[in-house]
């Protein structure tokens, strides 16, 4: 399997890991971020700006073994064609493979579109 078939299926675990936390908060604030573009190839390039504090297991998944960066403020949102919104969660998407337009995003996004 190539490394970045491996997003998708990383990216739900985390996104259920994180709604594993009970704590809900605003979107406008951000715990953390894990930037998934250094390990994600040629597949999707993702970078998650997470509203509660990141617990255990996101922290876990989101290692520099896995070709990712975990970090303590949010995405940089530079280049970010646009983010999905849902929950305790924001996935900035930017230029791929697999998205080159805002409106490929945003057509992904089962909950909220949000703009850079």
């Amino acid at each position: 399997m190539a490394r970045w078939d491996l997003v998708g299926p990383l990216a739900i675990v985390l996104f259920g890991a994180l709604f594993a936390c009970k704590n809900k908060a605003s979107a406008s604030v951000v715990k953390g971020s894990c930037d998934m573009r250094g390990g994600s190839g040629s597949g999707s390039a993702i970078c998650m700006d997470f509203h509660v504090e990141p617990n255990a297991k996101v922290r876990a998944i989101c290692s520099p073994a896995a070709g990712y960066t975990m970090s303590s403020g949010r995405c940089d949102r530079t280049g970010a064609l646009g983010g999905c919104h849902k929950g305790n969660l924001t996935s900035w998407y930017y230029p791929s493979s697999v998205h080159t337009t805002a409106a490929q995003v945003q057509a992904s996004c089962s909950d909220e579109f949000v703009t850079p």
